[in-house]
């Protein structure tokens, strides 16, 4: 048997052997097999080494051989890139959130690494501080950088999600090595933690804060620690709203329910100058595991409801807006009625003047208005047998004021009795000529029977 050595004349090489005896060898040629090991640790330089193996007897150990091994050690590029254990879940639509990954030079020169990202859908990702985007500075060999890449996951993602960072050597392209992180991202088991409902949150005062109540609840086997989160999305453009500074992070025994408490701040100038009556937002509320791999979320909706204020100046123009119809009405009704009165009087005026003075017209108006019903005088053809009769009717220019009779003011007319029937009692009917009554007196008599 022997005992084998290695003599590390160059210790940077390190090599070493398994077993440092051999077995019981036969006399005359028996032979056993042992294995050297060059490990070529990281930044070993390029150059010539030599590995010295000795074997020396057991039983005699003045009695021993060497032989050197010969190693030429080359300019080698080597490059390490870590994997990151993500023990947290990510809230989609979130803002940007950053990790750093280890890139290590194992390589024996110094060298110069070309960094990219392969990026699953869903996920938004690039590198920070990188010389031109895309290149770490150059590492010595043996030293390591940390890179750092920022993130963040589209609204609506639920899933797992890999991405990988790669890193390929400047000096040879053909080495590549690649790490990453795996990320659970929104509600993708959804089975450790429950956000139970709410109702509509409504705001309609700006004064007084609205608080409202949510309730997280574990459904773990084990206590999880829990933190908490608003997406608020573009409701901040109208309101702010907050989680209780002692509900943001907490821990909640198995079984259990935890109340958490969410707070709105709105302005005045806000619900005094919403386009609309009402106006619907939301919010979503993210609970996330510390535990474990699993985030709840729950989206709140939330109703503005503009403020109109009961001043006089709100009343008066409710009244000129809602009254004005009315009022309106009114008027049209008044003016109508002015307006017949108006051309009430005007007939009575103008039957008025017809009686003072009439004309050819306006006795033949008058007749047909007060004596519709009597039968029109006929016509009488001239009797060219019998002479006409004279009538001498004095105008009222002609008449002496003694000849007037002072009660009915009506001039005295002398005709003959055979021109007409004669009078009635009364006199001439009111209005009448004595050739009117000549002419049609007879029907008149006939008419008043």
């Amino acid at each position: 048997a022997f005992n084998i050595t290695v003599n590390n004349q160059f210790w940077q090489v390190g090599a070493y052997v398994d077993d440092a005896q051999t077995d019981l060898l036969n006399e005359w040629g028996g032979q056993s097999a042992f294995l050297v090991n060059l490990p070529m640790p990281v930044g070993l330089g390029s150059g010539y080494y030599e590995v010295e193996v000795t074997a020396t007897s057991v039983s005699d150990p003045t009695l021993s051989t060497s032989q050197i091994i010969p190693l030429e050690i080359r300019n080698t590029a080597s490059v390490y890139v870590e994997t990151v254990d993500s023990d947290q879940s990510y809230i989609p639509g979130d803002i940007a959130q950053s990790m750093t990954f280890e890139v290590r030079n194992d390589g024996n020169i110094e060298d110069t690494f070309e960094m990219s990202l392969n990026i699953p859908d869903g996920m938004n990702a690039a590198f920070t501080g990188l010389v031109d985007g895309t290149r770490t500075t150059p590492i010595e060999s043996g030293a390591s950088v940390n890179v750092t890449v920022e993130f963040s996951f589209d609204d609506g993602i639920s899933s797992e999600l890999n991405l990988i960072v790669i890193a390929k050597s400047i000096f040879d392209d053909g080495v590549i090595a690649t790490g990453g992180s795996t990320y659970n991202v929104g509600s993708s088991q959804n089975q450790w933690l429950k956000i139970l409902p709410i109702q509509q949150v409504i705001i309609d005062d700006y004064e007084d804060e609205v608080v409202i109540e949510v309730v997280i609840k574990n459904q773990f086997s084990t206590a999880q620690s829990v933190s908490m989160d608003i997406d608020p999305g573009n409701s901040s453009s109208w309101y702010q709203s907050r989680i209780d500074s002692s509900d943001r992070q907490f821990a909640i025994s198995s079984g259990g329910e935890r109340v958490i408490r969410i707070t709105f701040d709105i302005s005045e100038s806000t619900l005094r100058n919403l386009e609309t009556p009402v106006f619907d937002t939301e919010i979503i509320l993210w609970a996330r595991s510390d535990t474990v791999n699993d985030a709840a979320q729950s989206v709140i909706q939330v109703q503005l409801r503009k403020i109109i204020d009961e001043t006089t100046d709100d009343q008066s123009s409710s009244f000129d807006y809602q009254g004005a119809a009315m009022w309106t009405g009114f008027l049209i009704i008044i003016i109508v009625g002015v307006i017949i009165t108006i051309r009430i009087l005007k007939n009575v005026e103008d039957d008025e003047d017809d009686y003072g003075g009439w004309g050819e017209a306006g006795y033949q108006d008058s007749i047909t208005a007060n004596y519709q019903t009597v039968i029109s005088a006929p016509k009488l053809e001239p009797d060219t047998k019998t002479p006409p009769i004279q009538t001498s009717i004095p105008t009222l220019n002609q008449l002496q004021p003694a000849e007037l009779s002072p009660v009915a003011q009506q001039p005295v007319v002398e005709t003959s009795s055979a021109a007409g029937p004669p009078l009635p009692s009364s006199g001439l009917p009111e209005g009448w000529s004595m050739d009117q009554w000549n002419a049609y007196g007879h029907e008149w008599l006939k008419h008043q029977q």
